[in-house]
């Protein structure tokens, strides 16, 4: 093989790996936008978010404290980032089982959408990991923000929730959950302190 051959075999090469790192699988997408929303490849730049624009695993997200952004997937699920958020779109897969999509939150507040399935053996599975815990849905709808401490509110189903020592708990349909550190309100208690009103004289 000549010099002049070797140089065209590595350049066609690593034109080759240059296109498929560019053409990187895209997992989602943004649906639509509202404000400033940023996103970049873990350790990337920054880029302004577009309608449409695709987004491949392992894309951190952005939004500013007027933006908005609702992220599509193609299993049919739609999670909104609110106004302030930090977060990372980690992993998506499909297989016959369904698919598993999992995120991070690290400040800020998410709705997550989850697309209902009409097959018995087949789910749409969603994780979010925060600071404080790891909260796997189980049902279709939920909102969760992360600050001083992880709320989470299920507007439809349940979902499991794990703080940094393991302690589990299930959120039902219409209930919310708080942990700080490694402590966990369950939902009975949070809804209590809810409705106890103190009065000062």
């Amino acid at each position: 093989m000549t010099a002049n051959s070797m140089k065209k075999t590595l350049l066609t090469f690593l034109a080759l790996a240059a296109l498929g790192a560019v053409h990187a699988k895209a997992v989602a997408k943004f649906e639509s936008i509202s404000g400033l929303v940023q996103y970049r490849e873990k350790g990337g730049k920054w880029q302004n978010a577009k309608i449409g624009t695709p987004l491949t695993a392992n894309t951190e997200l952005q939004t500013s404290p007027t933006g908005k952004a609702t992220l599509l997937f193609p299993n049919g699920t739609k999670v909104t980032l609110k106004p302030g958020t930090l977060a990372g779109l980690d992993q998506y897969t499909a297989g016959a089982y369904g698919t598993q999509t999992n995120m991070s939150l690290r400040v800020g507040r998410m709705n997550a959408d989850i697309a209902k399935v009409n097959d018995a053996n087949v789910r749409n599975h969603f994780r979010v990991r925060t600071p404080t815990v790891v909260a796997g849905v189980r049902g279709s709808n939920a909102d969760i923000s992360n600050g001083t401490s992880t709320n989470i509110r299920m507007n439809e189903h349940s979902m499991d929730v794990m703080n940094g020592l393991g302690q589990q708990i299930r959120v039902p349909q219409g209930g919310s959950t708080q942990v700080t550190g490694n402590q966990m309100v369950r939902p009975d208690q949070l809804e209590a302190r809810q409705n106890t009103a103190t009065m000062t004289a």
